[in-house]
Order: structure tokens, then C-alpha cells, then sequence
């Protein structure tokens, strides 16, 4: 079984600073720095690097906040951090008054242009625009110490977020031995377990077709009215199908289910979580299967793809979630 969790973004103007050689530091963990300081969960200061004073205080309040204790900031974290917790740079324009963590981020970009360290705590004030102007003088910008769209004369990269998280099972195979010989239960040699010990834990492939925590069905389970047969256009060398074309065929169903419930064609798909189970090959068919959710104001789509007969043991489970 393989887990594939992506999430997806579109693209959009962001403000790029640059930082000099030789700076430090991480702006995104500058900006956790910060918000998890408001929270008591940082007694440091803010610099940027992902420490163990900030892995901890990250973990300290994910358990305080009942939030699965994962490390990484993510959609719940982010809710539990607050007006500091979001929204990420580039996402806004910015000017005094503004608050979030996109504020922490850039002031910390913006230490080498005079904003003094101690003052980074995610809140835009006439420090922050001063710094701003002189970053814009610099670049021969118009120094009016707003942060905007994207500063097209700076091509420097924006803040680096998370895009997804992906999970991998390895297994051993004797590739050519008797069909009841090629399970590897054992590694045969000096200093290896009888069993490799696990190290992660491994989320059943249902939950990939079960609605996200917090989200409520909105209608029943139903099979999409258009059947599928791969080619060998959707295949590898051994006609195995890629594994991305799953998300595109439930995508496709899941846009025919929101024009049947007279939804808005104007979504973009912030959010899949795809668990695969047996490959499909060339001249396979199959059908998915597919219900709507609700979470908070957003709204998706969860189910699995499987060949005719064979429902109760699909091929993959996928959930996919939407944003205007």
C-alpha cells in the first residue's frame, strides 16, 4: 500500500526579499518563532533556526491543543497559533496595522535593512515601513513602505511553504523465485532483525476515503455514471498505470457530482489524500465511487476507484478537498 498526501496551491504574487550572504536563518521558522513566543510555547529569541527550543514549544502545543503531535506546522496548528499562525507572505498586501504571520516573516527579512531583531512579533509598524523603504530604495523601488504584489524588479525566491508529505512502504521480493517463495519475511545476513522494525506509523488506506476530521457527508455514497479504461498512454514500460492518473479520473467525477448538485464550476483542489492499493494495467477498467463532505466553508469529495465487482476491494481510496 502507498500514501500520497499533496497539497496544492495556486500561484501568487508574493513580496521576495532578499537576505545578504551569510544571513541565518529560516523566515518561516522566524515566524513560528513568534507566534508560539505569544502563546508561551518559545522563551528564546527569535532567530530563525529550527532548534530544539522550537521543535519542543511546537510539539508542547500541539499536545496542549489536542493537535496530533506531528512537528510540522499545519492546517490546525496554524488555527491553533492564531491571528499569528496565518495568513503566509505574499498572500496580502501589508502596511502598519497589519498582523499575522506573513508580518513575522517579513520582518525578519528585513533585519539586514536596519528593523531591529527585537522588534519582529508579527505586527507592522512604522519600524517595519521604515525597513520596507530602505529595502525598496535599494531595489529602486518606490519607497512607500507598503508590501505589495510581487516586487517584479527582485527575483529572489518568496517564503518556502510545505507542499505535501509523502509516505513510502518498502518491501523485499525474491524476484525469481516459486510464486510461494517470493515473500521476504527475514534478511538473511549478520546484524539484521529477523522482522526490520517499523518506524512510522501507517494509516489505514480506508481513512483516505472517509471525510477529513471535523467534515460531515452531504449526500450518499454513488457510483460515477462514466466507466474507465486505461490505455497504454497511462502506463509505464510495464504497462502499469501511473499512479497520477487516479487523481485526475476522481477529479473528473468529482466535477461531474458538482455540476449534478449545481455547485460552482469555480474551485481549485487545495488538498488530496490518495492510499493505493493494487495497480491497474492497460485495458483495465474501472468506475469511482464518490460522496461530497462539508468542512467549515470548504467542501470535497471522498471515495475510491475500483474495476466492476471488485467494490469491496478497490484499487485506490482518495479524498480531495476544495477551495474557491
Amino acid at each position: 500500500m502507498r500514501r500520497l498526501l499533496v497539497f496544492t496551491t495556486a500561484a501568487i504574487g508574493a513580496l521576495a526579499l532578499s537576505v545578504p550572504a551569510g544571513a541565518a536563518g529560516s523566515s518561516s521558522i522566524a515566524a513560528l518563532q513568534v507566534a508560539l513566543h505569544a502563546h508561551g510555547f518559545y522563551p528564546a529569541a527569535v532567530d530563525g533556526v529550527q532548534g530544539p527550543l522550537t521543535t519542543t514549544g511546537l510539539t508542547n502545543l500541539q499536545r496542549v491543543k489536542g493537535i496530533p503531535v506531528t512537528g510540522r506546522v499545519e492546517r490546525k496548528t496554524r488555527s491553533a497559533l492564531g491571528s499569528l499562525g496565518r495568513p503566509l507572505l505574499g498572500q496580502r498586501e501589508l502596511a502598519v496595522g497589519a498582523v499575522g504571520w506573513d508580518v513575522s516573516s517579513l520582518e525578519f527579512r528585513l533585519i539586514p535593512y536596519g528593523l531591529d531583531p527585537t522588534v519582529v512579533d508579527g505586527r507592522f509598524t512604522a519600524a517595519t515601513a521604515g525597513a520596507l523603504a530602505r529595502f525598496q530604495a535599494k531595489k529602486r523601488l518606490a519607497a512607500d513602505g507598503i508590501a505589495g504584489k510581487l516586487t517584479r524588479g527582485d527575483t529572489s525566491p518568496a517564503e518556502r511553504v510545505l507542499a505535501g508529505t509523502l509516505f513510502a512502504e518498502h518491501t523485499f521480493t525474491r524476484l525469481l523465485g516459486p510464486p510461494d517463495q517470493r515473500k521476504v519475511t527475514a534478511l538473511a545476513a549478520e546484524g539484521y532483525p529477523a522482522v526490520p522494525e517499523a518506524r512510522y506509523h501507517a494509516p489505514v488506506p480506508t481513512t483516505a476515503g472517509d471525510p477529513p476530521d471535523g467534515g460531515t457527508w452531504l449526500d450518499e455514497l454513488a457510483p460515477d455514471a462514466t466507466e474507465h479504461c486505461f490505455t497504454l498512454d497511462q502506463t509505464d514500460s510495464n504497462q502499469h498505470v501511473n499512479s497520477l492518473n487516479y487523481i485526475r479520473l476522481f477529479q473528473d467525477a468529482a466535477n461531474r457530482r458538482f455540476a449534478a448538485a449545481g455547485m460552482s464550476p469555480k474551485l481549485r483542489s487545495r488538498e488530496v489524500d490518495i492510499a493505493y492499493r493494487k495497480p491497474c494495467f492497460a485495458g483495465d477498467r474501472v468506475r469511482c465511487h464518490l460522496r461530497l463532505f462539508a468542512l467549515g466553508d470548504a467542501f470535497g469529495v471522498a471515495g475510491f476507484v475500483a474495476s466492476p465487482g471488485e467494490e469491496a476491494k478497490p484499487r485506490c481510496y482518495v479524498r480531495v478537498l476544495y477551495g474557491a
